[in-house]
């Protein structure tokens, strides 16, 4: 259950083992592609182990949906100056 995996990678997110949390998220989304909160942490979990392209990709997507939050945009424009977009971090 997805559930259970995303739990796993919360559990590793807040010990600061960010590679691993990123694995149990990943297993999260296989199991549920489409859920925002899953996909959320998961982004949260790449821009710590500074993979920003694969972060970017994650973000782009849900920001795509009706439903984004500000979070999700936030973090995406984040992800945009880190790689010194600016314009598009705007």
């Amino acid at each position: 259950e997805a559930g259970f995996y995303a739990a796993l990678g919360d559990v590793y997110a807040k010990s600061g083992s960010y590679p691993l949390a990123v694995t149990w998220f990943d297993e999260a989304r296989k199991r549920k592609p489409e859920d925002k909160v899953i996909l959320g942490k998961m982004a949260q979990a790449l821009l710590q182990t500074g993979d920003l392209q694969r972060a970017q990709q994650i973000l782009e997507n849900v920001a795509g949906t009706p439903s984004a939050d500000a979070g999700v945009l936030a973090n995406l424009g984040n992800v945009y100056a880190r790689q010194g977009q600016l314009q598009r971090a705007e």
